[in-house]
């Protein structure tokens, strides 16, 4: 029984662990019967095969052959790529949050055989580092000792923990009262007397890019009490806005010589980035920075989003329209190396006439390689040095590279094609639609079953598709995808806004029949079918670094309000409002895709048919004129050639042949 059984993963991670001297299993059944019988332990370590900290536990504690054998010895010890298995990660990075009040990746789990988690952590050092934590030797032990001699005690903590994640995801059992829109503005409030005005982020260090915080506070900039009253939430939003999108595409945060995002900076400036690059992350940014641009036209947003879409087709593109999940933060050299740069190296790569303009505009000084960081350049500084940063993208390309994880992840995937339909629309680029359609028909065909259920993942290499039902982010993400793309269409060809609409409307219907809660309002993550695995079906209300399900159900159902009047959608829609009172009260920036969503709903989701004879070319222009909001666009035969027709909510007006009207309605606020 004792052997390593990775090297036949599908998964990059998996296989990068192939070559340990512990015995991994990947996540089974047969493993928990073997501990079962054993009367072991479990250890589930949980990562991903771009994670910085994940590859430093790996090298220090699951290389050495010591540790090795006590981990062979103690326990039955499983792998599990958070990417591949969501569900997985989900219930035991919940588990430790109760524990230690935080979580994060490697997430090391110790279980009964039953799967049931008594304890755990995240990185643990292999000696005392001087830093109190535990080293990851020491804790096997202790581990081990206690599951033999206090076995009872450890029980009783693992029942507690069971007992609260069944709460979580258990029904509402509570009336929190109805739902009223003041609290939209009542949330946005609380988030922007977070802000760090000097620096942009919410919050203290680490930084995220606060993407969906950001598509919340710009849907409420424009509803009625903003954009009229000029309030002074309005003014704070427009602070908010414009000091974080400058340290998102000014920062250390945005690679400036190839393009993309980093995960998240380190610090308060944004100059040092864990330098991993998530999909998940450019998806939500290319959506942010494009609607962001309509608000206040600023063209460090156009190069930044045009620079990162350039990226994710040249380097990031699988098959067309189609992404890889990550790229490493290590190469070769170490965390970041491939991205940094030294005062030498600069002064040999850049001409000499403009050497010292470019040090002083990218903070560059002293013998250490930094990452570029242009804070404070001047607008027409900053795009002169293009061709220049181009040519340390081609230098840069002679490094060795990181690793590109090439599994496509249906979710993710689907946050990509509805950020880049957006951004699509806002920079008037057809190729990029076309793009989209292109991700969206190949998802299509090789992710959904000849029986409706979704792929979660698939890999290019060994063309493998995971056997189980899709996640509710598989379902929901790939209809919101479906859907944005719909919305705008038949400005690519007439006709096409129907076809994606109805795929929209199937995964909907999937989702209502596969994944509702029948006691208690809201979505469970598993489908009923897949659910049985695991030791609590559980619920995901709270946006982490890509918006939950529940978040993106709200969006579904508002966005397909208008086009179908189907009674469970509004029921659904109904239900999650309840739901969202108390999380909105507690915690607006932990639900604020979902804040989002409510926000443009409650301003009317906007409708606009036009006659088969209108210039879509010289209206869509039009449009992108005025400040992003969600907005179908469909070519309606039956109406006059020459005709438009806005409606938004449940008010249409008159037909017009002005379009200037149509601009004028669609800019107010509701």
């Amino acid at each position: 029984m004792g052997k390593n059984r990775l090297a036949e993963q599908s998964s990059l991670y998996l296989r990068q662990h192939a070559d340990n001297p512990v015995h991994w299993w990947p996540w089974c059944e047969e493993a928990f019967e073997v501990a079962q019988r054993e009367q072991k332990p479990v250890l589930v370590s949980i990562g991903y095969s771009s994670c910085h900290w994940c590859h430093v536990m790996a090298h220090e504690c699951f290389e050495d052959d010591y540790i090795a054998s006590l981990m062979n010895r103690l326990f039955i010890n499983i792998k599990v790529d958070r990417e591949e298995r969501p569900d997985v990660d989900q219930i035991y990075m919940e588990a430790v949050q109760m524990l230690n009040q935080q979580g994060g990746w490697p997430l090391n789990v110790f279980c009964f055989p039953d799967k049931t988690p008594f304890t755990g952590g995240t990185y643990f050092p292999p000696e005392d580092q001087g830093f109190g934590i535990i080293p990851w030797p020491h804790l096997l032990l202790r581990i081990s000792d206690a599951f033999r001699e206090q076995r009872d005690e450890l029980r009783q903590n693992a029942d507690a923990i069971r007992n609260n994640l069944h709460y979580l995801s258990g029904p509402t059992l509570e009336d929190p009262g109805a739902w009223e829109n003041s609290l939209l503005l009542d949330g946005a409030q609380v988030i922007v007397e977070t802000l760090d005005a000097r620096l942009g982020g919410f919050g203290g260090t680490p930084k995220f890019p606060p993407s969906q915080t950001l598509g919340y506070l710009m849907a409420v900039r424009r509803t009625r009490a903003c954009e009229q009253e000029m309030t002074e939430l309005a003014r704070s939003i427009d602070e908010a806005l414009q000091i974080c999108c400058h340290a998102l595409v000014r920062g250390g945060l945005f690679d400036h010589v190839g393009g993309g995002f980093f995960r998240y900076s380190v610090d308060a400036e944004w100059r040092v980035p864990h330098f991993e690059k998530m999909l998940y992350d450019n998806a939500l940014l290319l959506e942010t920075l494009s609607k962001a641009s309509t608000q206040y036209r600023w063209q460090g947003l156009e190069a930044a989003v045009r620079k990162t879409v350039r990226w994710l087709q040249q380097d990031f593109q699988i098959h067309p329209g189609v992404f890889a999940a990550a790229l490493d933060a290590d190469s070769e050299a170490g965390e970041g190396a491939y991205y940094l740069w030294s005062e030498a190296e600069l002064r040999e790569a850049v001409p000499a006439s403009r050497v010292e303009d470019f040090l002083e505009t990218f903070a560059i000084r002293g013998k250490d390689a930094l990452n570029l960081y242009p804070w404070s350049a001047k607008d027409a500084d900053y795009r002169s040095f293009a061709p220049v940063l181009e040519d340390l993208r081609d230098l840069r390309e002679q490094r060795p590279a990181p690793t590109l994880d090439r599994k496509v992840l249906t979710a993710w995937n689907g946050l990509l094609l509805r950020g880049l339909s957006i951004a699509a629309w806002v920079w008037g680029e057809k190729d990029w639609l076309e793009t989209v359609k292109q991700g969206l028909d190949w998802l299509w065909e090789h992710h959904r079953r000849e029986d409706g259920t979704l792929a979660t993942v698939s890999y290019p290499e060994s063309g493998a598709v995971g056997e189980g039902d899709g996640f509710l982010d598989d379902y929901v993400n790939f209809a919101l995808a479906n859907l944005q793309f719909a919305m705008v269409a038949d400005w690519l060809q007439v006709g096409f806004c129907e076809q994606y609409r109805e795929r929209a409307v199937i995964l909907a219907s999937a989702v209502l029949e596969r994944f509702a809660d029948a006691e208690g309002d809201g979505f469970f993550f598993c489908s009923t079918r897949d659910a049985a695995g695991h030791i609590v079906r559980k619920k995901e209300w709270f946006d982490n670094a890509y918006p939950s399900g529940n978040s993106g159900m709200l969006h579904l159902c508002s966005l397909l309000s208008v086009q179908s009047h189907d009674l469970a959608l509004s029921q659904a829609m109904t239900s999650l409002k309840r739901a969202y009172v108390e999380r909105v009260r507690r915690m607006p920036n932990g639900v604020a895709f979902g804040l989002e969503a409510l926000t443009w709903d409650a301003m009317g989701v906007a409708q606009l048919k036009v006659g088969a004879q209108v210039n879509l070319d010289a209206l869509v222009a039009s449009l992108r004129e005025i400040p992003w909001r969600p907005l179908w666009l469909e070519v309606d035969s039956g109406m006059a050639a020459n005709d438009l027709q806005l409606c938004v909510g449940t008010h249409c007006l008159a037909p017009t042949t002005s379009v200037e009207a149509v601009l004028e309605a669609l800019g107010k606020g509701e």
